[in-house]
Parts: structure tokens; C-alpha cells; sequence
């Protein structure tokens, strides 16, 4: 049975970890409206937490199938069924700003091209690549 996770402290977790983090998302965030502000912590998280995955130190497979993992509670956000803290918020974002889900599964398609890097073989390889 999932266990439910408050939506305020799912979109607190994701402004924490926003704060951490030395880029400055966090500072750039500020000029939003208060009201949006958590919303783009969520989508951040997301994509942090991804990138952290991709670029971590485990095997290539695992690295792979923990993206995998991480796009199947994607789709359980989609579907209301959220145990994850950013996905409880990432979900609530989704519905509440009407965000596209596209560019949030593009984005694990390019962590799963980076976490078994190859090099490009044409420079159309590389376009493709830094469109998603």
C-alpha cells in the first residue's frame, strides 16, 4: 500500500534541495512569483536528483535501470499514485502550471545518454543530443 507524503512538506524537501546545492537556481528562483517558487523547486529536484543518478559512480546498468526507476515514479506522479517527496510535489506542479511531461522525460533521455557516454560520431549526433 503507498504511504502518503504530505504535499507541503513535499514541496519544502524540494526547496531544501534546491538550497543546497551550489548553483544559483536557488538565488535565480527568487525573481519568480512566491506563489511559483515551489513549483520550480519541484521540476529542480527532479532534475537534480536525475542528474545525480547519471553522473554518480555506479556501473553503467545500474545507472540505467535507476533512471528507469526513476521515470516509472514519473509515471506513477501522472497517475496520483506518488510516494516520493519530489514526485508528490513534481506531480502536484504538473497539475497545477499544466507543465508537459515531454521535456521532463527528454531530460532522463539525455542522462541515460550521458551515463554511458560514447563520443559523437557526427556533429549531427551532437545536435541531436543537445536537444533534448
Amino acid at each position: 500500500m503507498a504511504t502518503s507524503v504530505d504535499r507541503d512538506l513535499a514541496f519544502r524537501y524540494c526547496t531544501r534541495l534546491a538550497r543546497a546545492h551550489p548553483e544559483n537556481f536557488f538565488i535565480g528562483s527568487l525573481f519568480l512569483p512566491r506563489a511559483k517558487r515551489r513549483h520550480l523547486a519541484a521540476v529542480y529536484a527532479y532534475a537534480r536528483l536525475a542528474d545525480d543518478i547519471a553522473d554518480g559512480d555506479l556501473p553503467t546498468a545500474e545507472k540505467l535501470a535507476s533512471l528507469d526507476c526513476w521515470e516509472q515514479r514519473l509515471d506513477d506522479c501522472l497517475r496520483g499514485v506518488a510516494t516520493h517527496p519530489v514526485f508528490v510535489a513534481l506531480g502536484e506542479t504538473i497539475r497545477e502550471a499544466g507543465l508537459p511531461v515531454e521535456p521532463l522525460r527528454d531530460l532522463l533521455q539525455a542522462f541515460r545518454y550521458d551515463s554511458a557516454f560514447r563520443p559523437f560520431a557526427t556533429f549531427d549526433d551532437l545536435q541531436g543530443y543537445c536537444r533534448q
